[in-house]
């Protein structure tokens, strides 16, 4: 009867301690379902995320690649008619001061036919019977031929201040034969349309340096350093880019400058473009990190163990039937 009733009790005693376990191992089954439905949500962001870096690398690279060619071609073209002029005067010094006195004749001479309007060349194509500008008729083919001799005179003394206005670079010479094409050198004038593309020639060419001044001084605007970060890299890109516009600007009027701008902005932007090729490259290896698969290694991905009451371990109650990987991780409904 003693044997009984410590029996009877043994089982009271491990059906209320088998409790506890059991809400211990529903708290220990939820945290292991969590772990393997993460695993299948970062696989599957995974594969988004390589998707998205090869995609930024690619964009990253062309448009850096773009810009740094366009900074390479502008400086080579720079360097190619400073060249040139070097050959034409037989000294540097000498070179810098022709460019120099051109480009301010040729921006003198700009301001003059903007303020007073480019003209066309008077008695054009006037025929016999025809009135002329100044209101006096042709009477004969004499007459036709000394206003034609009066026009050539005019126009060859003038050739100089109503010609073809030269472009400063090879970005505004881009810009101008664009246009040109649009027909806005009818509605312009040739000093007009000069002007329209030398200032777009020199936003396209400092385009980097100007967006790089602009998000400084919104950086400061929100209580931020001006470069916003501490990447080394970063800073000095900029730097060199700011700087290379600034110059490029300047030298508008200072012909040398611009040379040297080209030089610096260009040199700004291959360190802009390796270091964001960099952190493109340092971010795809980052997300194509090998992800702990619960199911091969679950004490590395954090699976917890399910527990067992000893009392039913003491009886022999407890079944060593075979447990799946899937059971260990997740636990088993069915009955002991």
């Amino acid at each position: 009867m003693a044997s009984l009733y410590g029996y009877s009790q043994s089982l009271s005693e491990g059906a209320a301690f088998n409790s506890r376990i059991e809400a211990h191992n529903d708290l220990v089954r939820e945290h292991n379902n969590k772990i393997l439905t993460d695993f299948d949500t970062a696989v599957k962001q995974q594969k988004r995320d390589k998707a998205d870096d090869k995609g930024q690398l690619e964009e990253d690279a062309a448009i850096d690649g773009t810009e740094d060619g366009k900074g390479l071609l502008s400086a080579a073209y720079g360097s190619y008619k400073f060249g040139q002029s070097i050959a034409d005067e037989g000294g540097v010094g000498a070179a810098f001061a022709k460019q120099s006195a051109e480009r301010q004749g040729q921006i003198s001479s700009t301001f003059n036919r903007i303020r007073q309007g480019d003209k066309p060349p008077v008695n054009e194509g006037v025929e016999l019977g025809e009135a002329t500008e100044d209101g006096k008729y042709v009477t004969s083919a004499g007459q036709d031929a000394s206003l034609a001799a009066k026009d050539a005179s005019a126009a060859a003394s003038g050739a100089a201040e109503a010609g073809e206005i030269g472009s400063s670079g090879i970005g505004a010479a881009i810009v101008k034969g664009t246009l040109s094409k649009f027909g806005a050198g009818k509605v312009l004038g040739e000093a007009g349309l000069s002007t329209v593309s030398e200032i777009g020639g020199k936003a396209i060419g400092d385009f980097g340096g100007l967006v790089d001044v602009g998000e400084g001084f919104a950086n400061l605007a929100n209580n931020k350093n001006f470069f916003g970060n501490d990447d080394t890299a970063e800073k000095w890109g900029d730097s060199f880019q700011m700087a290379g516009a600034a110059l490029d600007v300047v030298g508008t009027a200072f012909p040398p400058l611009e040379l040297l701008g080209g030089a610096v902005g260009l040199l700004g932007g291959v360190i802009d473009t390796v270091d964001s090729l960099s952190k493109d490259e340092d971010k795809k290896q980052s997300d194509a990190a090998p992800i702990t698969d619960p199911n091969k290694d679950p004490d590395k991905a954090g699976i917890q163990s399910f527990k067992v009451s000893p009392a039913f371990q003491s009886l022999g109650l407890v079944a060593s039937a075979p447990v799946s990987a899937k059971q260990a991780i997740t636990g088993s409904s069915g009955a002991f």
